[in-house]
């Protein structure tokens, strides 16, 4: 008795989700969220990125015409990363829109795709952006080092006059 009674309260949980899913004002209020949101991105979003981007294109025009300029940090390197997975997020945001709105679930799968796709890239932007952040901060020494380097990520030791072959033959401790 009490599992029957328990089991057609759980059935009727069940039916009324489902009902709200197919309500129609349900739907209306998804739409209007969702067409919201896709405006606030085109009008706010997207005029930025393509601001950031297009900053990003000067400077790098500018280091590569005049040797003296200034090079291009990590940061900025994760920036522009980051900008173009926005950009690409748009692009299955987009997607899900469309597809939501026409009711074509096949263009709505491909931008929850996009969207699974870009969501790891954006995770590892953020924290390689922190791990920049704490080596600047912790070891800066290191960090200036790194950023005066032109970027390339080695051990000191590679770096080494013995390393370059200055001396020996190949850092391998022969004498030339």
């Amino acid at each position: 008795m009490i599992i029957q009674s328990s089991m057609q309260t759980h059935m009727s949980v069940n039916s009324s989700s489902t009902s709200s899913l197919n309500d129609p004002q349900y739907h209306k209020v998804c739409q209007s969220i969702f067409t919201a949101l896709f405006i606030a991105f085109l009008l706010i979003l997207l005029p930025l990125f393509i601001h950031v981007l297009y900053v990003g294109y000067r400077r790098w025009k500018r280091q590569r015409c005049n040797a003296g300029a200034e090079m291009t940090c990590h940061s900025d390197v994760f920036t522009y990363n980051m900008v173009v997975l926005e950009l690409i997020a748009l692009t299955g945001f987009f997607f899900y829109c469309y597809g939501f709105f026409t009711q074509q679930w096949t263009l709505l799968r491909v931008g929850v795709y996009i969207f699974s796709i870009v969501a790891p890239g954006q995770s590892l932007f953020h924290v390689l952006t922190c791990v920049e952040r704490y080596v600047a901060v912790a070891h800066p020494v290191t960090y200036m080092g790194l950023k005066q380097s032109a970027g390339s990520i080695c051990p000191s030791h590679l770096d080494s006059p013995r390393a370059k072959g200055s001396g020996t033959d190949q850092g391998a401790g022969r004498p030339n």
